[in-house]
């Protein structure tokens, strides 16, 4: 990107400083004027300032625009405004040259705003049918007519030597500038003793360097070159100012003197009545304990100190105002007429209300004495019944914030109790001493005492306070009242969790014993032993089956352990231990399918112990025995059976009465 022309930048950093001295009254301030036009309001406030006319519509424009759309939506309008008040321009510049900060189209219209809007005064000659460029020109070549090297053929090379910007100051101000000692030849020096100069005599800030004023094209050294002429009408108005009022305060001194021997004895005189009318006039000023007992000093300071001199002083003024009177009209003079309120009649009657003042004075200040002790007297007990009242509401508010922990039924029972022994405690608080408090607040109020705003806000301070206490209250009972609740889901949770734990409790018992049986190994010696062990392995098998519906409730009640839940805005609470539940019912499944296991092993077992026996009777036995042998296994087998039913039955009838 190549680097910007000298001209150009010191076109936009001049344009940019014009830009922002007229936005000062609105304290907005730019930092580049070709980039700080786009979103449309800056321009409208600089024409809305120049032109002293306000945009109407300006409620349609997006007031921070964002989007390019947006942007040019406001600097489209923002332009109509602009050409609508009179700037005028061959080329126009679009709202796209606007938002896309279009260097020379933006500068372009920044001067056109200038040229339509800077003015010289209309008293100077010809300039109204100029253009302000033209007519900056010629107001210079008119000031600086007669000096010597000096002569303005336009506004840019005839400036480059700084000889013109010091004729320009000498003119106006000789003192800042030995304009003789100026050479041609020393622009550097001319240049910098020019920039200082402006400086002092109309705080032009030096924000060119020499090699800048070198480098300005002619609209940029317009606007420069017009703040030498804004700044230098500006302080010539100051200096004309500055020498009207001089001779004012002259002839005033001058008149003054004429009427200062009476004015300054009845100035004196009318300050003094000035003075003692605030001690007698104001019967109560300001409504206080503190204040009756200053005016009550300040009336006996009056009859000690000012009733005397005021009579002095007046038939001492009386003489001088007959003497000054007889010598004016001796020497034909005009009357001489005291300033309003100072004649000598005036201050008489002043003086004769005084007196009646002081009267009047005396009996109110004093029936303002005794008001003031009795509503003292009033607001030291109603001090004593607040703090009283003050410290009972902390205390309670302490109560009533402070976390309780409940832990039983019979504690959240206990809470309730002592929250209802506090509301019985505060109703009667309300209708004692708080009662009584606002009865004493409303005297105190009704007859405007000092301390009213202190009273009413310690009123609204207990209101407040039984407000809140009402609120905590409430609250509180709330809280008890959900402790009480959870407290007895506790218990009842609870409850259900010994239930089961004795219902695991047999099933465990039970599971034991069996699993103690159905490892024990048995001895075998005959089949008909066999076969009782594996009638009493059948019974076993057979009473598992009846017990196995107690695992069903068991398991109904687990899961309503684990999955009760007491949930409030106050409180949330879940059974503790639920891993315990589980552990338990984890247990009885997992070892109820391990006597399935054990009662298969110890089937097989059973199996093999009675073939075995079997295979060896045949071998053992004779045949002549084997019909006989058979008959006595078969009753024996009978037998074994019997006793086993008999002794499975009492042991499944005593199983469920337990469980």
């Amino acid at each position: 990107m190549a680097a910007q022309p000298d001209w150009l930048r010191l076109q936009k950093k001049i344009f940019t400083r014009w830009v922002n001295q007229k936005l000062i009254p609105r304290k907005i301030k730019i930092t580049d004027v070709v980039t700080d036009l786009k979103n449309g309001w800056n321009l409208i406030h600089l024409v809305e300032i120049l032109s002293e006319t306000e945009m109407k519509d300006k409620h349609k424009l997006q007031k921070e625009p964002k989007s390019r759309m947006q942007q040019i939506d406001n600097c489209s309008k923002a332009l109509e405004f602009t050409f609508a008040s009179g700037v005028e321009m061959k080329l126009k510049p679009s709202a796209e040259n606007l938002v896309d900060a279009h260097e020379s189209s933006v500068l372009g219209l920044v001067y056109a705003i200038f040229v339509k809007f800077m003015k010289l005064d209309d008293d100077d000659e010809g300039a109204a049918s100029m253009s302000f460029p033209q007519a900056l020109q010629m107001w210079v070549t008119n000031q600086v007519a007669g000096y010597q090297h000096v002569k303005i053929q336009n506004l840019t090379k005839s400036f480059h030597n700084g000889m013109a910007f010091c004729a320009l100051i000498h003119k106006f101000r000789p003192k800042l500038i030995d304009y003789k000692s100026l050479s041609p030849a020393d622009d550097e020096k001319n240049l910098k003793i020019a920039f200082a100069a402006a400086e002092t005599y109309f705080g032009l800030e030096q924000y060119l360097t020499v090699d800048d004023i070198k480098k300005l094209d002619d609209k940029a050294m317009v606007v420069y070159l017009s703040e030498y002429y804004y700044g230098i009408a500006t302080q010539r108005k100051v200096d004309l100012a500055a020498r009207r009022i001089a001779k004012l305060i002259q002839f005033t001194k001058e008149n003054d003197a004429l009427r200062a021997q009476y004015a300054d004895g009845a100035t004196k005189l009318v300050a003094h009545f000035d003075k003692v009318r605030a001690v007698l006039e104001d019967v109560v000023s300001d409504n206080t304990m503190a204040g009756i007992k200053r005016r009550l000093a300040e009336f006996q300071e009056f009859k000690k100190s000012d009733k005397g001199p005021i009579f002095r002083g007046f038939f001492s003024l009386e003489s001088m105002y007959q003497n000054l009177a007889r010598r004016l009209a001796q020497h034909k003079r005009p009357e001489f007429k005291a300033g309003a309120g100072q004649s000598v009649p005036e201050m008489r009657a002043r003086l004769t209300t005084m007196e009646h003042e002081e009267k009047e004075r005396n009996i109110a200040l004093n029936a303002e004495m005794n008001r003031q002790i009795k509503l003292a007297k009033i607001y030291e007990d109603y001090s004593t019944k607040y703090g009283e009242v003050q410290t009972w509401i902390a205390e309670k508010k302490a109560y009533l914030t402070k976390p309780v922990e409940v832990l039983s039924v019979g504690a959240a029972k206990y809470q309730l109790n002592v929250l209802s022994a506090y509301f019985e405690e505060a109703k009667a608080m309300a209708a004692d001493r708080v009662a009584k408090m606002n009865s004493q607040a409303k005297a105190l109020l009704d007859d405007k005492f000092e301390h009213s705003a202190t009273v009413s806000s310690r009123e609204a301070e207990i209101a407040g306070g039984q407000n809140e206490l009402g609120e905590l209250s409430a609250h509180k009972k709330l809280v008890h009242e959900d402790d009480l609740a959870r407290e007895e889901f506790k218990a009842k949770v609870r409850g259900w969790n010994e239930e089961h734990k004795s219902r695991y409790s047999k099933l465990a018992t039970f599971i034991s014993d069996k699993e103690a049986y159905l490892k024990k190994k048995e001895e075998v010696h005959s089949s008909i032993e066999a076969q009782l062990h594996l009638s009493l392995l059948d019974g076993f098998k057979q009473e598992k089956k009846d017990l196995s519906v107690n695992i069903v409730p068991l398991q109904n009640i687990g899961k309503e352990i684990v999955e009760a839940k007491y949930e409030t805005k106050f409180s949330t609470w879940k059974f503790e231990t639920p891993e315990e539940v589980t552990t338990r019912e984890a247990f009885i499944d997992k070892k109820w399918e391990e006597l399935d296991a054990l009662a298969t092993t110890k089937l097989k077992v059973l199996e093999d112990h009675l073939l075995r026996e079997q295979y060896m009777r045949k071998f053992t036995t004779g045949t002549s025995n084997t019909r006989t042998n058979s008959l006595l296994s078969m009753c024996g087998l009978l037998l074994l059976r019997l006793i086993s039913t008999r002794e499975k039955n009492a042991r499944i009838s005593l199983k469920l009465r337990t469980i």
